[in-house]
């Protein structure tokens, strides 16, 4: 004698089947009124709002592996570009290169893209070293001017234009 646990997953299981017969119909290019017919008998009657309700499943499931493989890959990409804004700090700190600040503020750029943000040059928060700064950096950033803007200009007067200028991949001005 079957329990109504045995009863439920032969269910189950004969449910997965179906909806993988409809998949494999759908993916082929059938309608409702095509996977009705094909799955229809006289033993097991199969009406068209089932099948139209079982494409519909069907639908759903492959929407939401595509999310979830989207969300995996967006999480796979910040990642990878959390690790590039660490190494490219590293590199930054020790020489204050503006090479590796562009790195640094495109990688920061990229992942508030990929979380859905928008990153503003007033959003960055550096935690800069003050001890690694030449005496005039501090100078000018102390009198209000911009920390980025500091760095990337390098050594010279207050109001000179920056040493280096450049676009990013998106074609924004770097400052």
């Amino acid at each position: 004698m079957r329990n109504k646990k045995s009863v439920a997953w032969d269910k189950d299981t004969e449910i997965l089947k179906r909806l993988q017969s409809v998949a494999a119909m759908m993916v082929r290019g059938a309608g409702s009124l095509d996977i009705q017919a094909a799955l229809n008998s006289d033993v097991t009657p199969y009406a068209l709002i089932t099948a139209k309700r079982d494409m519909q499943r069907v639908r759903e499931l492959w929407r939401r592996e595509a999310e979830k493989t989207i969300v995996d890959s967006r999480a796979q990409s910040i990642a990878n570009l959390v690790e590039i804004k660490m190494q490219a700090w590293d590199q930054f700190s020790k020489s204050k290169s503006a090479r590796w600040l562009r790195v640094l503020l495109d990688a920061e750029k990229q992942i508030g893209e990929l979380q859905g943000t928008k990153v503003t040059q007033q959003d960055y928060n550096f935690n800069l070293d003050l001890l690694q700064c030449t005496d005039e950096q501090l100078e000018r950033i102390s009198r209000g001017e911009d920390p980025l803007t500091v760095l990337l200009t390098g050594r010279g007067s207050a109001g000179a234009a920056p040493a280096t200028r450049g676009r990013n991949h998106a074609g924004d001005a770097l400052v």
